[in-house]
């Protein structure tokens, strides 16, 4: 009988189409938490490039030194928060996925 088969298939398209926008808050969160990861590793690298700078250790630039190596640690933990968002966001969706 071909109308439960139209019935079956209907049914199914809107199961998934339900699945996929409860997932969608979990996919957006994951596209937001990459962002800031990509963002945090781009200024990372910033810094750390500045850091190659002969100049940056003469004595008369220790200041901004110590400005730099802080915002360098400050970076790092910031990377590690990051990641560990990142890391919960992508198992949420995973998960989701099934």
């Amino acid at each position: 009988d071909p109308v439960p088969v139209r019935e079956d298939a209907r049914e199914r398209r809107r199961a998934q189409a339900a699945e996929r926008a409860r997932a969608k808050p979990l996919r957006d969160a994951l596209a937001k938490t990459e962002k800031a990861l990509e963002k945090t590793q781009g200024r990372l690298s910033f810094i750390e490039q500045r850091l190659t700078d002969e100049s940056l250790y003469a004595a008369e630039s220790k200041d901004e030194l110590e400005q730099v190596l802080s915002e360098q640690r400050r970076l790092r933990e910031q990377l590690a928060r990051d990641e560990r968002e990142w890391l919960t966001a992508a198992e949420a969706v995973e998960s989701a996925n099934g």
